[in-house]
């Protein structure tokens, strides 16, 4: 069955990058699609019906920058498709959340581009990916470089959203290079429960080793990430938000820090 993969292109910024990141999972995933969807948003949205109603001038301006910014984004998928590449462009007007949960509904995979001030668009798709779509998600760092899926990090703690997490990440595991299983020790040993999962790893022959976590005055996000570039990791799998929206975004936590300050792809599921 061919897997959908949806790269939701948001900034021209981010455009490349998320489809390269796309481009390298479909490879390794095999029998793939790529869809490229750009939402394009109405003038009048975010006028809340409380506030003045901006006149034709300022709408006509905001259409005008929509228009432009979608024709930027139109032309880098233009430019990397023109480099060999494969991918069917979906073009949609709307708000962010119900065009991505429709566009979902046909996809096994969310790619979402993330750069600093990204609030508008690649914010409100990254909630949407975590909180209502339940996919996995393939977040991309604007820092982000090179190969994708050769050598992964699984940030592992003992909860249904990171045995999630690494099940759907089981098709890029089997293709990896090398798996190192990061197991964080707060006060005490590392919970060893992942092993299960790891058989299949194992008996492929992928090379998987286990690394116990000490934060060591360190954030979970800072130590993490840290012990994820020492393995040599192009992709962190990991579980995402098990909190309610609200307590998270008051509370933070190392989903929120691991996305603010990753500088590879992470592969999230709620």
């Amino acid at each position: 069955m061919t897997r959908i993969l949806l790269a939701i292109l948001d900034r021209v910024e981010t455009a490349t990058l998320v489809l390269d990141a796309a481009g390298e999972a479909a490879a390794r995933l095999g029998d793939s699609e790529i869809v490229a969807l750009v939402i394009r948003h109405p003038a009048m949205e975010g006028i809340l019906p409380t506030e003045e109603v901006a006149g034709p001038a300022k709408l006509a301006r905001r259409e005008e920058a929509e228009t432009a910014r979608t024709a930027d984004i139109r032309a880098c998928f233009d430019a990397w498709v023109a480099r060999g590449h494969a991918a069917r462009y979906q073009e949609e007007t709307g708000e962010t959340e119900p065009v991505v949960t429709r566009a979902a509904r046909h996809s096994d995979v969310l790619v979402i581009g993330h750069a600093p001030g990204a609030e508008r668009d690649a914010g409100q798709a990254m909630d949407v990916a975590l909180f209502s779509v339940h996919l996995p998600s393939l977040f991309v760092p604007i820092s982000a470089s090179g190969p994708l899926g050769r050598r992964i990090a699984i940030a592992w703690k003992p909860s249904e959203a990171a045995e999630r997490a690494v099940a759907s990440a089981r098709p890029l595991l089997l293709r990896a290079e090398q798996v190192t299983v990061l197991m964080v020790a707060e006060g005490g040993a590392a919970d060893a429960a992942l092993a299960p999962a790891l058989q299949p790893l194992k008996a492929a022959g992928i090379p998987v080793q286990q690394v116990q976590v000490d934060p060591a005055g360190r954030t979970i996000g800072q130590a993490l990430l840290q012990e994820a570039h020492k393995a040599g990791a192009d992709l962190l799998v990991m579980g995402a938000f098990t909190r309610a929206r609200w307590t998270e975004f008051l509370l933070g936590g190392v989903t929120r820090e691991i996305l603010q300050d990753a500088d590879l792809p992470v592969l999230m599921q709620h």
